[in-house]
């Protein structure tokens, strides 16, 4: 009995793992559509914002961009650090910075999010620049350049 829950212990701490890296490149392929989706909602927030465009669509835009960011904390798996990627090695090398800048994404994200709802433009600016800053910082220590 006792060598059938080691058996058993083994197998599904190894499954547990091997679920996390099992598919390296499909984990990359993901991860970049998500950062695609942001990239192409901020670019919409800044048509918005710089020409007037579409405004009633903003919060749409902004709540978007607070359930992506959500995401982006699970979109980095150990192992999914695969050469065809504009993630650099910092992200699983320096864990913890990484995850305080994901949480400056995820807090910004909100609070634009916050601010599109309020209807305030002053306010809206102010989160949008605190946005922007979370994305610069994230994509300074821890992206590639493309």
């Amino acid at each position: 009995m006792t060598k059938v829950i080691r058996v058993l212990t083994f197998l599904l701490l190894s499954s547990a793992t091997t679920t996390a890296t099992a598919n390296p490149e499909g984990e990359a392929r993901y991860r970049q559509g998500v950062m695609k989706s942001v990239g192409g909602h901020m670019t919409a927030i800044g048509m918005i914002m710089r020409q007037g465009i579409h405004t009633d669509a903003l919060k749409f835009h902004a709540d978007a961009m607070a359930s992506l960011a959500k995401q982006s904390k699970n979109i980095y798996p150990e192992g999914s650090d695969v050469s065809r990627s504009e993630a650099l090695p910092a992200i699983w090398e320096q864990a913890k910075a990484f995850q305080k800048a994901t949480q400056r994404f995820i807090d910004a994200s909100e609070a634009f999010a916050e601010a599109a709802g309020s209807g305030d433009q002053r306010a809206v600016g102010q989160a949008l620049r605190g946005l922007g800053g979370s994305c610069k910082g994230c994509h300074d220590d821890f992206r590639a350049e493309s």
